[in-house]
């Protein structure tokens, strides 16, 4: 798979192991409008369950927690960014982290002073409410994509879809083709999972496991790494030294 864009993505390291020239990706990030708020109808399905929130703590200042989803050749990966930004009257780092998961999650809002609460009962996860209630949260971690979902990612060749609201904006946002290294998404996939993905879900070979995925062999992963059958085994002293078999 060749891939001709303007920017560079985390997976685009994957084309040195070789590429298929017959298949090509234009990559080209577009922002849908949303002029009445709401999401194209085929992709409502993207829309974050979740709101995005503002918390103040007394030790780390100003927090945002923005939930996201990004649908990657038809599977769906939700996540919750956590961002504070630099602050320097109050000596305040930037934080910037994505998490993926409920324990990921759980960890940050620890270190800024926040926790999850558990509760039987469904709550509304909303803007200034001072309680996170667990079982929401793992909840909107676990939704997966519908079977008439992938296949609309599929009839329409979308590979990659990003969906996020701010803080005091109701209006999702929508990019086609978004750059996924800003979203810390090699967390997820590494940069050759990512770029076999791809290569499948443009050659019409995409898999219908949501949780199958091809791999790459640990012989070309060494080599593409620059080892061979000798690498950290001690060289033959005398005669020549035998060519490695591919």
């Amino acid at each position: 798979m060749r891939i001709i864009s303007k920017f560079t993505d985390y997976y685009d390291s994957a084309m040195g192991l070789g590429h298929d020239a017959s298949v090509t990706y234009v990559r080209q990030e577009q922002i849908c409008e949303t002029p009445d708020g709401k999401l194209p109808a085929e992709y409502a399905f993207l829309h974050p369950d979740l709101r995005a929130r503002r918390e103040l703590t007394k030790r780390h200042g100003e927090v945002f927690l923005i939930p996201f989803t990004i649908a990657f050749c038809d599977k769906r990966f939700n996540g919750i960014r956590v961002f504070r930004p630099e602050n320097r009257a109050f000596n305040f780092k930037e934080i910037d982290e994505c998490c993926y998961n409920l324990d990921e999650y759980r960890d940050w809002l620890v270190k800024l002073g926040l926790s999850l609460k558990v509760s039987k009962k469904r709550q509304s996860w909303l803007p200034g409410g001072r309680v996170l209630h667990e079982n929401e949260v793992q909840s909107f971690f676990d939704i997966k994509l519908g079977q008439k979902d992938r296949e609309t990612l599929r009839a329409n060749r979308r590979p990659i879809l990003l969906c996020t609201t701010e803080v005091h904006q109701r209006e999702p946002e929508l990019a086609f083709d978004a750059r996924l290294k800003p979203w810390q998404f090699y967390r997820v996939l590494d940069a050759y999972q990512a770029f076999q993905e791809l290569d499948m879900f443009l050659s019409g070979v995409a898999v219908n496991d949501a949780d199958a995925m091809a791999r790459i062999s640990d012989e070309d992963l060494a080599r593409a790494k620059g080892f061979d059958c000798y690498s950290f085994k001690q060289l033959p002293k005398k005669g020549k030294r035998k060519a490695c078999r591919n």
